[in-house]
């Protein structure tokens, strides 16, 4: 028997069904081009039960859902109708193998965030020619890997290497290999890394784009890690829990010379303890940002001389917190850039604040908001934000999710919790990360 179960507003009901159980229509051709919006991939852990989260921002919403395996192939392609701001949900079966691909083909303004192992976190891999993956650790009972798949229409080459404090590692097995179109390819760092504590994942190509993400697999829990392009400039959101570390990759050829800055409630500034970082070519580094003594909740804010790839570790939070790459140019008070816009659309699990950080030293800022539960707006405000300042936002009794459009020069809002940032975004290029919470039946239109 297959089972349909309804799901109304954003509440969401416990089950576990597999896919052969599914029932919620014929199986569903991709979207046709005039309609697509985003081709989105992410990986599961085998072995484990999932559960695929989609949430419609606008009135026509809608999603493709496939499995189609590391070898190729759509799989059981599933058509997801979506409602704005509502919300539906696939529930799975773990497939075979250490990780397997998923796939999401969205349009309409709508999102997708798959729920594994205790965390739940977008569907939506690092993709691009050079990619960075940071926070990396290889040790008794931990290990990194890292998984990848080819959504193009021809073969791609690529190269692995691996980037540890002492320099780059760079297997001559993981030198110009080729992922044919349609396929992905999973391995360990641990067969090329001795144990190393703090390690920075580089995956090049050649010709075209491959999507990927890394993970960390620690005495049987396992997290994704931040990845994505280099940038020279970085900011992260204001959370709940002081920063502890900086995590930095720097993959060219060149030494890169790191400031940090904080953002706070009175403004923004430059800890004279931490100076500036020099970090060699080829390497990796973790720097220690509790000396700076700032408590929390700050933003933070990363101004390289060279392309670097950041990302933030918080106190007992895992994973560590991704950040959104900004070019230096908005955190230089000489400049001031045209003023853009954004919009944040998120999930809010329980405890969570909306925080906003206004990187620009020159410009002011705002953040119109709509916290939203059962299908209506509970309450709507704006939050001023002047010139390298931050905010939090506690959301009213029954908020469900929340709509955030930003107002300013490379203003980043993120919905963040005890636990870490559960979302981003940006000007003109969102970004929506999900702090994790813990694969199929559709659990109903709302």
């Amino acid at each position: 028997m297959r089972k349909v179960a309804l799901l109304i507003g954003l509440a969401l009901l416990p089950a576990l069904a597999a896919m052969d159980r599914l029932r919620v229509r014929p199986p569903a051709p991709p979207l046709p081009p005039s309609s697509r919006g985003e081709d989105l991939l992410c990986f599961a852990r085998g072995g484990s039960p999932f559960r695929v989260h989609f949430l419609g921002g606008g009135a026509a919403s809608r999603a493709v859902f496939s499995r189609p395996g590391l070898e190729g192939g759509e799989g059981s392609a599933v058509l997801v109708p979506l409602e704005a701001m509502r919300k539906a949900v696939l529930e799975g079966t773990p497939g075979p193998g250490e990780w397997e691909p998923l796939r999401a083909q969205l349009a309409g303004d709508a999102r997708a965030f798959l729920e594994q192992g205790g965390f739940l976190r977008p569907c939506r891999a690092a993709r691009g020619r050079a990619l960075v993956f940071a926070g990396g650790r290889l040790g008794r009972g931990v290990e990194t890997w890292i998984a990848l798949f080819n959504t193009g229409p021809t073969d791609v080459p690529f190269s692995v290497s691996f980037l540890t404090p002492e320099g780059s590692i760079r297997p001559r097995a993981l030198r110009g290999r080729v992922l044919g179109s349609g396929k992905g390819v999973v391995f360990r760092a641990g067969e090329w890394v001795p144990e190393e504590p703090d390690l920075s994942v580089v995956v090049e190509s050649e010709g075209g784009n491959l999507s990927g993400e890394a993970f960390v697999v620690d005495r049987g829990v396992w997290y994704a890690l931040p990845g994505g392009e280099e940038s020279d400039g970085w900011v992260f959101p204001p959370d709940l829990s002081p920063p502890q570390s900086l995590l930095l990759a720097n993959p060219g050829p060149d030494e890169a010379r790191v400031q940090v800055i904080f953002f706070g409630p009175e403004g923004d500034s430059r800890p004279p303890e931490l100076g500036e970082v020099a970090l060699p070519p080829g390497s990796t580094a973790s720097l220690d940002l509790s000396s700076a003594g700032r408590p929390g909740p700050v933003g933070v804010g990363v101004v390289g001389d060279g392309a670097i790839f950041a990302a933030l570790r918080r106190r007992d939070v895992l994973p560590p917190g991704p950040g959104v790459p900004l070019p230096a140019s908005f955190l230089d008070p000489t400049v001031a850039p045209s003023p853009g816009e954004g919009g944040l659309l998120s999930t809010l699990p329980p405890g969570a604040r909306v925080g906003a950080v206004n990187p620009s030293p020159v410009a002011e800022a705002g953040v119109e908001l709509e916290f939203l539960g059962g299908g209506q707006i509970l309450l709507a405000k704006t939050e001023r934000l002047l010139p390298g300042r931050t905010v939090l936002v506690e959301p009213p009794p029954g908020a469900e999710a929340v709509r955030a459009r930003l107002r300013g020069v490379g203003v980043v809002a993120g919905v963040v919790a005890r636990e870490g940032t559960v979302g981003l975004s940006f000007p003109k290029r969102p970004l929506f990360l999900v702090k994790e919470l813990g694969g199929l039946e559709y659990r109903g239109e709302p």
